[in-house]
């Protein structure tokens, strides 16, 4: 048998074998095509998805970066602030040193105009005394008096030449 022959065979048997290639050819579509279509719709729902996390973060990238400028430009204030500052706190502290200066300079001309005046306050007084009680060389200052003493804490100058 040619294959002509076998082709005219089929061709009697018309009304049955197409619908059997029919079934075939939509069996094959099932088993090939269905799971890629199963798979598109899922593929196709999850690329909705992460398209809908892509958009979250962009917007949380954009409010993320505003911040971060907000906080960049507070920073620079800061910093131009802290400078400020720390140029007040130098140009104060030489100011501390120069009023220290200058008290520590009047403190000790205070302090030598006092001892001149208790000096000359014990002569007025203690000199007078040791003409009564010729022992007397020094003198003391307890509770803000000047007291006469013999061997006190300060020598005693009787010596109006001076």
């Amino acid at each position: 048998m040619s294959m002509l022959d076998e082709i005219s065979g089929i061709m009697k048997h018309k009304k049955i074998v197409l619908p059997v290639v029919a079934i075939v050819i939509i069996l094959l579509l099932v088993v090939f095509v269905g799971p890629k279509l199963t798979g598109f719709t899922v593929y196709s729902d999850n690329l909705d998805i992460c398209e809908d996390e892509l958009s979250a973060c962009k917007s949380n990238s954009n409010d993320l970066s505003t911040s971060k400028t907000t906080l960049e430009s507070s920073l620079s204030e800061t910093k131009k602030s802290m400078s400020s500052k720390e140029s007040e706190l130098h140009q104060l502290q030489a100011e501390l040193n120069h009023e220290t200066g200058r008290l520590s300079e009047n403190y000790d001309i205070v302090i030598e105009k006092l001892n001149l005046l208790a000096d000359n306050s014990a002569r007025n007084i203690c000199c007078k005394k040791k003409y009564d009680n010729n022992e007397i060389n020094s003198f003391n200052i307890e509770d803000n008096s000047i007291i006469c003493a013999v061997d006190g804490t300060f020598a005693l100058n009787c010596n109006f030449d001076d």
